[in-house]
C-alpha cells in the first residue's frame, strides 16, 4: 500500500493520505497535497496490514517506515 504522509519541520507525522496525488489522475479529475514550506511530503510503500491498525498503531508503524526510507 502506498501512503502519503505529510510530517513537520521536527519530523512529527501530521496527516497521511493512502496513495499518491499520481495514483488519482482520471480524466480531468486530479488532487494535490500541498503544504507550507515547514512541511514535508514522503511516499512510502507500506505493508496492506496498516489498514487493520488502530491510530495509534499505525502512526507508530508509519514513523519507523519513514525512518527506513531516509
Amino acid at each position: 500500500m502506498r501512503l502519503t504522509v505529510i510530517t513537520s519541520k521536527s519530523g512529527k507525522i501530521i496527516g497521511t493520505v493512502q496513495g499518491h496525488s499520481n495514483d488519482f489522475i482520471s480524466g480531468e479529475f486530479r488532487f494535490e497535497l500541498i503544504v507550507p514550506e515547514n512541511q514535508k511530503l514522503h511516499v512510502i510503500v507500506v505493508p496492506d496490514e496498516f489498514e487493520k491498525m488502530d491510530t495509534k498503531e499505525f502512526h507508530k508503524n508509519v514513523a519507523l517506515y519513514l525512518k527506513k526510507s531516509k
